[in-house]
């Protein structure tokens, strides 16, 4: 099944698991080129482009309130820079930090976040067979597999309502884990 309709609309199903016959299936050949998007997916992409501004400002309150927390608690260390680069202009996904003291600060997020499918452990995610069955071997990427070990990542795109609820989570754990 290369997710192909009889239309050349793609859905991207391969990519997360390995060709079900034996066959070693180039990539580039696995769906039609160029393929047309789906009307949906167009449908949706405008809708979004609609909201983006607000959606973008509410990103930025949200980012600015996590580096906040890490600023009261003196760990702005483990923050990326960028975050305090105001020429950027960033409006982010997720909000990202990383350190190899975190084990008991992950231990306590995990009950409110998923970690398996938003922290990135892995070079390969989401992927339902090991990622060695995708041709990855390890050590082809050793910055994404080190880095994974320390990352940690919560959502910025959350509806406004969260908010708050997401950033007194954030810090009522580091005051368990890190304060502690």
């Amino acid at each position: 099944m290369l997710g192909v309709s009889n239309n050349n609309v793609v859905f991207f199903n391969n990519d997360y698991t390995k060709p079900s016959n034996d066959i070693d299936i180039d990539p580039i050949e696995r769906y039609p080129y160029p393929a047309k998007m789906p009307a949906f997916l167009c449908k949706i992409g405008l809708v979004e482009l609609q909201r983006w501004e607000r959606e973008r400002a509410l990103r930025v309150k949200l980012l600015n309130n996590y580096i906040n927390v890490f600023k009261q608690h003196g760990l702005e260390r483990y923050l990326p820079k960028c975050y305090f680069d105001e020429t950027l202009n960033m409006a982010p996904l997720r909000f990202v930090f990383y350190g190899e003291n975190f084990y008991k600060l992950q231990n306590l997020l995990k009950k409110y976040i998923d970690l398996n499918w938003t922290w990135f452990k892995s070079p390969i995610i989401c992927c339902p067979d090991d990622i060695h069955n995708l041709g990855y071997n390890q050590g082809e990427c050793p910055v994404s597999e080190e880095i994974g070990k320390t990352i940690i990542n919560l959502p910025c795109n959350l509806q406004e309502e969260w908010h708050n609820v997401a950033v007194n989570i954030l810090d009522s754990c580091i005051r368990k884990s890190i304060l502690k």
